[in-house]
């Protein structure tokens, strides 16, 4: 179901990822080195979590076949303890019917290896598109945690935007300034072409003294209320991607959930009339496939989870602001912004319930 989906929607995904990869949702103001600190966390976050789970599913493969060779070659190996039933009887990692007769010498090796390639391909498959959904969670979390830093951060990167633009105009200080000023030291008595440098230095530092005093207040605020509204872009560009995204995976987690359930009870109700038995590989087998099934579920209720957090934490990040000193105009596109953030975002599974730590719990307490 989830490769339909993923063929159904491919360009709407290849725009959802690309939006995050081009730097879309990017502003001018926002970019500094901490900002990139961030998303790179968020980066090599969403690659451990993804090679996690793909050397667990590998883990998981690795017992099926290695469980397939002991009960088929036990005797060769003088493991008959791990052997099941008939010790001449080779068994496949999975129940199949071949056109051929598999005990005959070769058959069984060839059908053997057509399995171990269908099962790699497939979970390959299957775990390359739950890391890629999970990944761009992981990286919306990261637009939230930029958005929070910049938000708390509004004061220092106005002040930081006035200095690069004082020391602009320091550099473009005109020639025309710098004569006037050569002229005004002409008229002084004992004046010298040496002292012409020093004189020009005077009178910048005048001209940046008369301006000092209406740089502090109301340049600054003109400068927070343009990053404020750089950040309110941002979350913006920040809601419409999540809606994008749970709009195209509200399906695919809904028959996720309903597949790992079912997944799971099949798992515990075979381990559970079986649990007598003496197939020890089978056991650890299945155990490694309920716990790949587990942490499939687990990957999307966490990341999810981590996404309801984020953008609901997100109230307190504007409230941090230096709203006291800030204009009005500052404060309404602040309260503006505190009551669009109260709502907050998550996924949901075919509109029925919420990815969340919650519903993982249900799913395990059930």
């Amino acid at each position: 179901m989830k490769q339909t989906v993923f063929l159904l929607y491919e360009k709407r995904l290849k725009d959802l990822v690309q939006r995050l990869r081009s730097g879309y949702l990017a502003t001018s103001l926002r970019w500094t080195e901490d900002h990139y600190k961030i998303l790179q966390k968020a980066d090599c976050r969403a690659q451990a979590a993804s090679w996690r789970y793909y050397y667990l599913c590998i883990g998981t493969l690795i017992s099926f076949f290695t469980r397939s060779i002991l009960v088929s070659y036990g005797s060769a190996l003088g493991l008959e303890i791990l052997n099941q039933g008939n010790q001449t009887v080779k068994t496949l990692v999975f129940k199949a019917w071949f056109p051929f007769d598999i005990q005959q010498p070769g058959n069984f090796e060839i059908a053997f290896c057509f399995q171990i390639i269908s099962c790699i391909m497939g979970p390959a498959v299957n775990a390359g598109m739950d890391t890629l959904l999970v990944s761009v969670i992981i990286n919306c979390c990261g637009e939230f945690k930029v958005l929070k830093y910049s938000l708390r951060t509004i004061r220092e990167r106005a002040e930081y935007l006035l200095a690069s633009e004082k020391l602009h105009k320091m550099e473009s200080f005109s020639a025309s300034e710098a004569l006037e000023c050569e002229n005004s030291r002409r008229e002084q008595p004992g004046f010298s072409t040496a002292n012409f440098r020093e004189s020009v230095t005077t009178c910048k530092g005048q001209n940046e003294n008369i301006k000092e005093a209406h740089y502090l207040q109301e340049d600054l605020d003109s400068k927070s209320d343009k990053c404020l509204l750089e950040c309110i872009h941002h979350h913006q560009y920040i809601l419409e991607l999540v809606e994008n995204m749970e709009n195209l995976l509200n399906p695919v987690l809904f028959f996720q959930f309903f597949g790992s359930t079912c997944t799971i009870c099949l798992i515990l109700f075979y381990l559970a009339l079986n649990l007598d038995s003496d197939g020890v590989m089978d056991q650890l087998s299945f155990c490694g496939l309920l716990a790949v099934a587990l942490s499939q579920l687990l990957l999307f209720c966490w990341y999810g989870n981590d996404l309801t957090y984020e953008s609901d934490s997100l109230t307190k990040a504007i409230y941090d602001t230096p709203w006291i000193d800030a204009s009005m105009y500052f404060r309404k596109n602040m309260r503006i912004m505190i009551s669009r953030s109260m709502k907050p975002s998550y996924l949901t599974g075919g509109k029925l319930y919420i990815m969340s730590l919650e519903t993982y719990r249900a799913v395990r307490s059930f």
